[in-house]
């Protein structure tokens, strides 16, 4: 387990108050003057297969581009293969048994990623969770729960889609669902399905 002590964490919230944007910043002032309010920031940690914001959490299956997969990392793993033309280690990831399993067949088929792949993969990761929140009602309500908060990937040992150890990573998969989050707020209603 891990645990961030207090100093810790609010280095990190300071960290991210920092790099707010100017869409956090209001102008209160009638005559014109700039008067900034910075809102208060609430913030999410998410990790791990417990979690339904992880791509390891495992709900239920969900189709993408035709081909189904138990876990958001499945699907991701699966065409970060197909993209480097390793198709037999794509078949591979897409019948393993567990989300870590899936991303140890990729790491040991593509030891390096090319730059085309790691220009396309936070996109490629929210066109995923994007199917997912589709089909999958359980992700899709936990993620409107969580309705403004900054969402984080607590994931000391990864600083790309993690925020890091010291709380400074990208947290690209954090951006990730909080883009989907947003577009999701903008879709209508699913219809429920009749039993049949």
């Amino acid at each position: 387990k891990h645990i961030i002590d207090c100093d810790k964490l609010h280095s990190q919230l300071k960290i991210l108050q920092d790099k707010l944007d100017e869409s956090s910043i209001k102008d209160n002032n009638e005559n014109g003057e700039s008067e900034a309010t910075i809102k208060p920031l609430e913030t999410e940690y998410f990790r791990g297969w417990w979690n339904p914001l992880s791509a390891f959490h495992k709900t239920q299956p969900f189709s993408f581009n035709g081909k189904m997969f138990p876990t958001a990392e499945h699907c991701y793993q699966y065409l970060k293969a197909q993209h480097h033309k390793k198709t037999s280690a794509a078949i591979d990831i897409s019948r393993a048994r567990t989300p870590a399993m899936a991303k140890n067949l990729a790491k040991k088929a593509i030891p390096q990623s090319n730059t085309s792949w790691e220009s396309k993969s936070q996109q490629t990761m929210e066109e995923i969770l994007k199917a997912k929140a589709t089909q999958c009602a359980t992700y899709r309500a936990t993620l409107l729960k969580t309705r403004d908060k900054m969402l984080l990937h607590n994931m000391e040992t990864d600083p790309k889609w993690g925020i890091g150890a010291n709380g400074a990573g990208q947290n690209l998969m954090g951006k990730a669902v909080m883009t989907v989050r947003e577009w999701l707020k903008r879709q209508p209603i699913p219809t429920p399905q009749p039993l049949m």
